[in-house]
């Protein structure tokens, strides 16, 4: 059975509407990017119809955009922290001494200094006297010898030799070792996405959903609530990847650990947590709980997805029923 309506009332008191289903018709009833329709004042039931037909008596006309305004883009996300830094690696080992330089050459002799003056000759001694004639007298003493004169005094010494030449200096010994590198430094946290998406890979968005209406839907009609994710996903993910737990039910697979109080949801997974459960429903019948594409398939689109509610025997089968559901949700990108 196609489904032709869907109803949804907030909490401002003014009829609202979400369309699960219904594209074609609505495709149909569109003029200039909008949507028509007529409400029962009374139960705020809904009827999509063409622009410029009148409503029935006891309805009043209401109009929307096919599409909203595209919202603001989110300030971009601060950067990590930096790393720190890497220890400082070892010293290099010094390298050998260069080979020392060859000796200079001596520098020139000094000039030999004046050879000092002769001393004055000793005097000579006096004669001996004439002996008579006769026998030889006896040979007089020999006089004695003179003093030796004074040494010449001693020649300046000459000047010093000039310095020779320094000697070659020797060749630079060879260089030592690099130390090892020191160990990377920890890298820093990674900083928030931008809302422009998608959603990093392991990285969660939560939120909260409400579903309200004064009566139930009749059997094949709607009631419903959009999710919306802040950061869209890359891609979709399928009917293994949602999940709708139960006030009565502990999270499956997917949802490990989550709960409407604190929701969470494993990577690729979505995990929508019902808090509070109202539902009245004709004797005989239930309320079925769907998470579906804006497509109408099980599973959710990458910018969201919309929880669905389903009776499976009309008001008009019983007595009056209403549906008043509320919780939670998070979604994981893969």
């Amino acid at each position: 059975m196609r489904v032709t309506a869907v109803v949804l009332v907030s909490t401002a008191g003014v009829a609202t509407v979400a369309a699960l289903g219904v594209d074609a018709a609505v495709a149909s009833a569109a003029s200039a990017g909008r949507v028509h329709g007529c409400y029962n004042t009374r139960t705020g039931a809904l009827r999509i119809v063409k622009a410029g037909k009148h409503c029935l008596s006891g309805q009043a006309s209401i109009s929307w955009r096919r599409r909203g305004h595209v919202g603001a883009t989110g300030e971009q996300g601060a950067p990590g922290a930096q790393g720190a830094t890497g220890a400082l690696g070892p010293v290099g080992v010094t390298g050998t001494a260069g080979v020392g330089g060859a000796e200079g050459a001596p520098g020139a002799a000094g000039v030999n200094g004046a050879t000092g003056a002769e001393g004055p000759e000793g005097a000579t001694g006096a004669n001996g006297a004439t002996g008579q004639p006769g026998r030889s007298g006896a040979t007089g003493t020999t006089g004695p010898t003179g003093a030796t004169g004074a040494n010449g005094a001693t020649g300046a010494t000459g000047a010093t030799g000039g310095t020779g030449s320094g000697g070659a200096t020797g060749p630079t010994g060879p260089t030592g070792a690099t130390g090892a590198q020191g160990a990377t430094g920890v890298t820093g946290a990674i900083g928030l996405a931008g809302l422009e998406g998608p959603l990093g890979s392991g990285r969660m968005e939560t939120g909260a959903w409400t579903v309200w209406s004064p009566y139930a839907p009749e059997v094949g009609r709607l009631a419903v609530d959009a999710i919306s994710f802040p950061i869209p996903l890359a891609a979709e993910l399928t009917e293994g990847a949602v999940h709708y737990v139960s006030t009565t039910e502990i999270a499956p697979a997917g949802c490990t650990g989550g709960t409407a109080a604190a929701p969470t949801a494993q990577p690729g997974n979505l995990c929508v947590y019902g808090l509070s459960e109202v539902n009245k429903v004709p004797i005989g019948g239930a309320v079925q709980r769907r998470v579906e594409t804006a497509a109408g398939a099980t599973g959710a689109s990458p910018g969201g997805a919309v929880i669905s509610f389903d009776v499976t025997k009309s008001e008009a089968e019983g007595e009056p029923a209403a549906i008043r559901d509320r919780g939670t949700w998070a979604v994981t990108a893969p």
